[in-house]
């Protein structure tokens, strides 16, 4: 998730902030017509926002959006 470098008082508020807006925007666009099949979001808990996370991701990713 998004926390590497924050400050450890506001990590859990943040992760918590970011997720809501994230399932948030994600009904917003369900609103404006968005089927549910054309959106999709991972959260995972234990990922960092690094190459070696993103890269294992990609292919998952990649295949949903050509496919």
């Amino acid at each position: 998730m998004e926390r590497q470098g924050l400050p450890e008082e506001i990590k859990d508020e943040f992760v918590e902030d970011f997720e809501h807006a994230l399932k948030t925007f994600c009904n917003r666009l369900k609103d404006f017509g968005f089927d549910k099949r054309e959106l999709k979001y991972y959260i995972d808990e234990n990922g960092e926002h690094s190459l070696s996370d993103v890269s294992n991701r990609l292919p998952d990713a990649l295949l949903w959006l050509y496919f």
